[in-house]
């Protein structure tokens, strides 16, 4: 058996096991059922899907016929020791299998052949996917789903992070399959680059380790989960000239400060500006989370004072039904100010429903089921005391990655669905993380197995410091056409867009005209009242990625000036003829060692023409323009379709 082990972990470190249906299993004389769930246990990112695999080959198995005992001999024993652990992920596998000399059990502590297949088949189903973090490899199931531990061990500054870093990243770092992060070979430059990237970025460093647990810190540069909350500098893009730090307009649709009042019969009352992770992308970086070294905040603070004033407005409007509490992040209220919240607008006559917006159930699910949290419980009541009153009361949660599924967020699901709670997901769509039909198919299944309803798949808003994970329309459009009819209708997304501005959220599919080519878009609101339903939105693409050698050279000293001014904003970083001219020259003048560069990204050395797809070519902020004196100089004309500025 642990021959076979050992034989297993050789395909395994060859990745050859990566997919466990994969026939290597077999011909690498992998055939023991409890070997091959251990490993499966370990390899898959997806564990619940791990749990599925499991159950699979051990219920093909008879395991309680005389062969399958006869493997589970004294002998064995140390080996399905080790198995038990099979919850460790698959960089790790060599601390799961130790070889034969491994110390044997105590003769004091007896052991069954179903009590050892018991706690095997509960590291499959629930595996501790936090033990590769090195401080937490001893953290208990319970400990790891507490409210508790979760806010005591979550990375609060740049400084935690770093702190972080230094205990999860390797020496070396696998090189990245985006040319502008493959010059990051080392955890030193992985951490510099991170660094830098939060000096600029709108929002400030908060992870809980629910989170920190599902990066893949072997391979960070890459990550899906990586990608949403850490910013690296090299992978920033300047921003959009179309972009405002509020770039949906509440602020103008609020009647009193954190109540927007855009629809006639709905309400956004945003009761606090703090959440128990900042997203990267966060639509309402103008207030959430403290102030960072490029971003000034308004914040909406959690106050009794402040909410009183909120609830009297929406007592005057009889016409407000619908309630969205939101933030920030609710899931940072405390459970009697929650109830508080709740039981009052229930308490309001003309109040039918509200909706409860937060992230928690991905971010930090275990609260869900903490026996000494109250939060989730407070919901459950909320929503009982509505039904009563013939009032619905939902929560709106937040998951963008199938890998963001754990078994905590099921069972978490779970508890919320025997007990009555509607809960429906709104995942934003984001570049290299849930843009292509396999991953956004596969976070919807895995909604829907949990009884999570995908709601809104949100087109990326135009975000300050995150230009880089925005998508073209043409992307969301061309999910929406591919994944309809994969799903049942009810449990099918809207894919939709919110119009800059305020025009409110519309399907994608219901623009007015867009042109792929110049990636503008646009559109109207007529169900909007007064001036807003009259008025004509527009919506960009992003910019087409550097395709050569020369514009990477030139994006890299727009970071350098991003970094030195704290801004993605181009009217911020290129503030002077000089840094204007040095933007200029990078992209004419090709260094020695552009040869290099090329082969190692991969690019052409010739600028391609345009396409009518807009990441396959690039169009510089700044057009250069030659000088008299022979030098090279930007002017703030922008390509034809962006708006000036």
């Amino acid at each position: 058996m642990a021959q076979g082990l050992r034989k297993a972990r050789h395909a395994l470190r060859n990745g050859l096991l990566r997919n466990p249906a994969s026939p290597a299993v077999g011909n690498y004389g992998v055939n023991n059922v409890f070997i091959r769930a251990a490993l499966i246990s370990g390899s898959l990112n997806d564990h619940a899907q791990a749990g599925h695999q499991v159950r699979r080959l051990v219920s093909t198995a008879d395991l309680a016929s005389v062969a399958v005992s006869e493997q589970l001999r004294e002998q064995d024993q140390p080996v399905l020791t080790r198995i038990t652990n099979a919850a460790a992920p698959v960089n790790h596998v060599d601390s799961i299998v130790q070889s034969s000399a491994t110390p044997p059990l105590s003769p004091q502590t007896p052991s069954s052949p179903r009590n050892r297949l018991k706690i095997t088949l509960e590291e499959a189903d629930k595996p501790r996917y936090w033990t590769h973090v090195p401080q937490w490899d001893t953290i208990t199931r319970k400990e790891f789903i507490s409210n508790a531990f979760q806010t005591r061990n979550t990375v609060k500054s740049a400084r935690d992070l770093e702190r972080f870093l230094l205990t999860v990243l390797p020496e070396r770092l696998p090189t990245s399959k985006n040319p502008f992060l493959q010059h990051l070979k080392t955890r030193e430059d992985f951490i510099r680059d991170a660094r830098a990237g939060l000096e600029i970025a709108s929002m400030e460093v908060r992870l809980t380790p629910e989170i920190l647990s599902l990066v893949d810190w072997t391979s960070p540069l890459d990550d899906p989960i990586r990608m949403q909350f850490i910013s690296l500098k090299s992978s920033l893009l300047p921003d959009h000239q179309a972009l405002t730090l509020d770039s949906l307009g509440e602020k103008d649709d609020s009647p009193v400060p954190g109540l927007v009042h855009r629809y006639p019969g709905r309400a956004l009352f945003l009761a606090t500006s703090n959440c128990p992770v900042y997203c990267r992308y966060c639509t309402r970086a103008y207030m959430v989370g403290p102030a960072t070294g490029s971003t000034q905040k308004q914040p909406q603070k959690p106050s009794l004072k402040r909410w009183e004033v909120m609830f009297r407005h929406i007592e005057q409007h009889s016409e407000i039904q619908d309630i969205v509490v939101s933030g920030g992040d609710v899931y940072q209220l405390a459970p009697d100010h929650l109830r508080m919240i709740g039981e009052r607008l229930l308490s309001i006559p003309h109040i039918r429903r509200f909706r409860i917006a937060s992230k928690g159930l991905s971010v930090n699910p275990g609260r869900i089921i903490d026996p000494a949290d109250s939060w989730g419980n407070t919901l459950i009541d909320l929503s009982n005391q509505g039904r009563k009153m013939g009032k619905q009361v939902c929560w709106h949660t937040h998951f963008n990655h199938p890998k963001e599924v754990t078994w905590i967020a099921r069972e978490a699901a779970h508890h919320l669905f025997k007990n009555g709670v509607i809960v429906r997901n709104q995942s934003v769509l984001q570049r290299g993380i849930n843009d292509d039909k396999d991953t956004m198919s596969a976070l919807l299944k895995s909604l829907a197995d949990i009884n999570v309803q995908p709601y809104y798949v949100y087109q990326h808003d135009l975000t300050r410091s995150v230009e880089d994970l925005r998508t073209p329309l043409e992307t969301i459009l061309e999910l929406d056409k591919h994944l309809r009819g994969t799903l049942s209708g009810f449990m099918m997304p809207a894919f939709v867009v919110d119009l800059p501005g305020g025009g409110g959220k519309r399907l994608a599919s219901t623009y007015d005209m867009y042109n792929p080519d110049t990636g503008e878009s646009v559109w109207s609101a007529p169900g909007l009242p007064g001036a807003k339903g009259k008025k004509v939105y527009k919506y960009y693409d992003p910019r087409p990625l550097p395709a050569t050698v020369e514009e990477l050279q030139q994006l890299r000293v727009q970071q350098d000036l991003m970094h030195k001014h704290k801004s993605t904003r181009p009217a911020d970083f290129m503030k002077d003829h000089d840094e204007a001219n040095a933007v200029g020259q990078a992209d004419c003048k090709v260094p020695a060692a552009a040869s290099e560069l090329r082969q190692a990204v991969g690019m052409k050395e010739k600028r391609p023409s345009i396409s009518s797809h807009p990441t396959k070519a690039f169009l510089p902020i700044y057009t250069p323009t030659a000088q008299p004196n022979g030098t090279i100089s930007l002017h703030a004309a922008p390509p034809s379709g962006y708006p000036s500025g």
